[in-house]
């Protein structure tokens, strides 16, 4: 139960998340927030997912090389497999089954980049928009608000933390604090030795 909202515009990509974890809104995620990443690699994740499901994804991704912009949706889908690996080797307990067979994902993505956002759905299908996009519970709320301000002169900044109170306001399952951060490529440069 969360929002997740991305959005792209002049000022840079931003990625935003709200703060409930759980039903009961005295259990917070002594991990930090629902963002990971490094954004200075070129992408940030907003995950909805339990606190663990976060640990893994958390330390799976601390690995990950920057990747040079642009992005395309074929990086997204090994992205999406690479998680779906994870998840499989130390996944959650909601993530077996007597089959064998992997279930859907225990979270929803948003990958955001310099230049675009990609979903990864609990199915691990990855989609990919342009200018904004949301999941979680507060999905609709956020992309409602996000319609809304189409054509308005806005920050990205400030569409994502509109979408993302929009849900804390109207969705019990969202709430506030809100986390936005902005993802960006900074790749270190390797001195040469002389």
């Amino acid at each position: 139960m969360s929002c997740l909202a991305a959005a792209v515009g002049t000022d840079g990509t931003f990625i935003g998340a709200d703060s409930q974890w759980t039903y009961d809104e005295s259990l917070k995620n002594p991990y930090g927030g629902k963002i990971c990443g490094s954004p200075g690699k070129g992408f940030l994740i907003a995950y909805d997912s339990s606190v663990r499901g976060g640990q893994i994804l958390n330390r799976a991704i601390r690995g990950l090389r920057a990747r040079k912009p642009p992005w395309t949706l074929d990086m997204a889908i090994d992205l999406a497999e690479f998680i779906k690996r994870v998840m499989e080797n130390h996944g959650t307990p909601d993530t077996t089954q007597e089959s064998g067979e992997l279930p859907d994902s225990p979270t929803e993505m948003l990958i955001a980049t310099p230049e675009k956002i990609f979903g990864i759905n609990k199915d691990y299908a990855v989609f990919m928009d342009p200018n904004y996009s949301a999941l979680g519970s507060g999905r609709d709320f956020a992309l409602g608000a996000f319609h809304s301000m189409d054509g308005l002169k806005m920050s990205a900044e400030a569409k994502v933390r509109a979408a993302v109170e929009a849900a804390c306001r109207f969705d019990p399952f969202v709430s506030a604090p809100i986390e936005i951060q902005r993802v960006f490529y900074n790749p270190k440069k390797r001195k040469k030795k002389s």
